[in-house]
């Protein structure tokens, strides 16, 4: 079985290189291919190869260096030196995903942080020697860690700081000291690498309830304005907020403002009636997606019931109690939008919501003729 593997290894490694020449050696017939390929069985030979090459292609070259750090990590799988300057790169050129390196946080970086302590030991060759496969055939103090250091330093105040890029770019610099006084700050608890550093680290229970109280206005469109005008309401809502999602409970009271009376009928009786008092209730939940440590965008979704109470009074005779009783209609209520959030000192933040809503009144047996089904309601929130 040993004998297939290496065999199968061996087959995928002359592919590799019998396709590299039509897309690269017209763009990098500098690189002695025929070294790295004499070096295939070899991770130390090879990493010593593709280590002498990689700063010169590095800052300026990128293409040319994503090559030899696939050959290398198809040859010796993804390593510490390997993923970070992978990391680098993506950095220098924007195109950095901090949870495409979960892997580096989680498995890699002692690694590297080991490597950067035993560096300033004095024995650091015999700490080496001894140590080998352990830091990937890269020697401490090498010319790949002087060169990755001095990219990072290059790329790091480049970065958003409260970013795992800028995290990073601290660490690869060398700088264990700042990075471990940075990476304990409460503005860096909703990156990548804090999360894989802190797994077990979850929200205190006063960040992830929220109370929320707003304003705003309910504006029917369609059919539904011929009877109704621009309804000013009040919010209110419980929220709970656990891995980028929330969960919650909602209400939101609508001032009467009418246009029309509309037409109801009950007991085979027609009345010409008009809103005294409407709402809508239901449960709401919602993807939070970061911009940054102020900007969290919402999209939302939402289901209950709309009830509008007419000021019609039912007949003495259907009344079960000495307070009066009003005709009412009740639907089901559906309703999605996009929501903005600003976050403010503390868990206070600013938040505002457009969403459609979707009433389809004539479900009511009160109605006989459908009055209109469309609104958008605009809120604006204050969350504590």
């Amino acid at each position: 079985m040993n004998y297939i593997v290496i065999y199968c290894k061996r087959v995928t490694q002359i592919l590799l290189f019998a396709i590299l020449p039509f897309n690269l050696i017209s763009q990098v017939d500098s690189i002695n291919y025929q070294a790295l390929f004499d070096a295939l069985d070899n991770c130390e030979n090879l990493t010593g190869n593709i280590e002498k090459l990689l700063p010169q292609y590095a800052k300026n070259e990128a293409p040319k260096t994503k090559q030899l750090l696939d050959i290398w990590e198809k040859t010796c799988d993804p390593t510490e030196p390997s993923q970070r300057m992978n990391i680098l790169l993506d950095i220098a050129a924007n195109n950095f995903i901090e949870y495409k390196y979960t892997y580096y946080y989680e498995e890699l970086i002692k690694n590297f942080t080991d490597r950067i302590q035993d560096a300033k030991e004095k024995n650091f060759k015999e700490i080496y020697d001894s140590s080998k496969v352990y830091y990937n055939y890269i020697a401490l103090r090498s010319d790949y860690d002087n060169f990755t250091q001095s990219f990072a330093l290059t790329l790091r105040d480049k970065q958003l700081k409260n970013t795992s890029a800028y995290l990073l770019c601290v660490l690869f610099s060398g700088d264990l000291e700042a990075f471990n006084k940075l990476i304990i700050k409460d503005e860096y608890k909703n990156t990548a690498i804090f999360k894989s550093f802190f797994p077990d680290e979850t929200d205190d229970i006063s960040d992830i309830i929220h109370f929320g109280v707003g304003a705003g206005v309910w504006m029917p469109f369609g059919t539904l304005a011929h009877s109704f005008n621009v309804n000013p309401t009040i919010g209110l809502n419980l929220r709970v907020n656990v891995n980028h999602w929330s969960y919650g409970i909602e209400f939101h009271f609508r001032i009467p403002n009418n246009k029309n009376p509309f037409v109801i009928s009950a007991q085979d009786t027609t009345f010409s009636v008009k809103q005294s008092f409407s709402y809508n209730a239901g449960f709401m939940l919602s993807r939070l997606m970061k911009v940054n440590d102020k900007f969290t965008i919402e999209w939302v979704g939402g289901i209950g019931v709309d009830n509008i109470q007419t000021d019609k009074e039912k007949p003495d005779n259907f009344n079960t109690s000495e307070s009066k009783l009003y005709y009412n209609i009740t639907t089901l209520n559906l309703n999605t939008g996009l929501g903005f959030w600003y976050k403010l000192q503390g868990r206070n933040e600013l938040g505002i919501q457009l969403r459609y809503m979707l009433s389809p009144y004539n479900w009511d047996a009160n109605i006989d003729k459908s009055i209109g089904t469309n609104a958008l309601l605009v809120s604006a929130y204050y969350g504590f």
